[in-house]
């Protein structure tokens, strides 16, 4: 472009010389004002404004609401000879069946009782105190006690199965058979409670 813009102009400066009368050189050495318009080559398109667009147009649309009638209540009177149904109970569900009962538990079996034994031996033999007011009184006798001696050879109870006739001395029975030490019962090198019969002798000779 500055190549062809040049080349105008040196046209443009022969063609003026000529019309007056110059040379070139004199053209040239001659300081004169030269305005140079630039010719652009390609047309320029003007800018064109947008086209406004038109407003839509939005119908209004009225919604009208009409009132409704109000609805007539009409009051119906019982006739008197109309007849009321009678109201009809329900039947009765049949219950349920009673749940059975939950097996009891089995009973826990009962400890084996003591055996009973003929006899037995003393460790520590208790002998009874003879009351003085029965020996003034006479009173003598036997009394025999059903004993339950324990693994460790003491009695734990004594039960009266014969009595001398006299409260005193059969008291006075029963607390040395309960202070007396036996022979615990064996069986198999285990010991073992057992029952034992013990008779408590009073006599005035």
């Amino acid at each position: 472009m500055a190549v062809l813009t040049l080349i105008v102009l040196l046209h443009l400066l022969a063609f003026y010389g000529l019309q007056r009368g110059l040379h070139l050189p004199e053209l040239l050495t001659q300081p004169k004002e030269i305005v140079a318009t630039m010719i652009s080559l390609e047309p320029e398109t003007a800018a064109q404004p947008p086209t406004p667009t038109p407003p839509k147009t939005v119908p209004i649309i009225k919604n009208t609401v009409t009132p409704k009638a109000p609805t007539p209540v009409v009051h119906t009177t019982p006739s008197p000879n109309a007849i009321t149904a009678p109201k009809v109970a329900p039947a009765p569900q049949p219950s349920e069946p009673a749940t059975a009962p939950a097996a009891a538990p089995a009973a826990t079996p009962a400890p084996a009782q003591p055996k009973t034994i003929a006899g037995v031996e003393y460790i520590k033999k208790v002998e009874p105190d003879y009351p003085i007011a029965a020996q003034r009184a006479g009173e003598d006798g036997v009394a025999t006690f059903r004993v339950l001696i324990n693994e460790q050879g003491r009695a734990e109870s004594a039960e009266l199965q014969q009595s001398t006739g006299s409260s005193r001395l059969d008291a006075s029975a029963k607390q040395s058979v309960l202070r007396s030490l036996y022979k615990p019962y064996t069986e198999n090198g285990r010991a073992l409670p057992v029952h034992v019969t013990v008779p408590v002798r009073f006599s005035l000779e």
